[in-house]
């Protein structure tokens, strides 16, 4: 049977907080780029939104012009 080393508390504690450490590493890593990129989509977006609204009340209010005009 191969020999097995059995952990102590302390040692047990030690790697579940380098664990603990190691995924929070990897989350922050995984979080920061992915939250950047979805801010500039956000961001592109809402200003081919504030386009496309302001381009549509420009032919409204064109269309209402021409109309009161005949």
């Amino acid at each position: 049977m191969p020999n097995k080393k059995v952990l102590n508390h302390h040692e047990i504690m030690v790697r579940m907080r380098f664990r603990t450490k190691l995924l929070a590493m990897a989350l922050i890593l995984l979080l920061i780029p992915s939250t950047f990129v979805i801010s500039i989509t956000i961001t592109g977006w809402q200003r081919e939104v504030g386009n496309k609204t302001k381009e549509g009340l420009l032919n409204l209010v064109e269309g209402k012009a021409e109309y009161y005009d005949l």
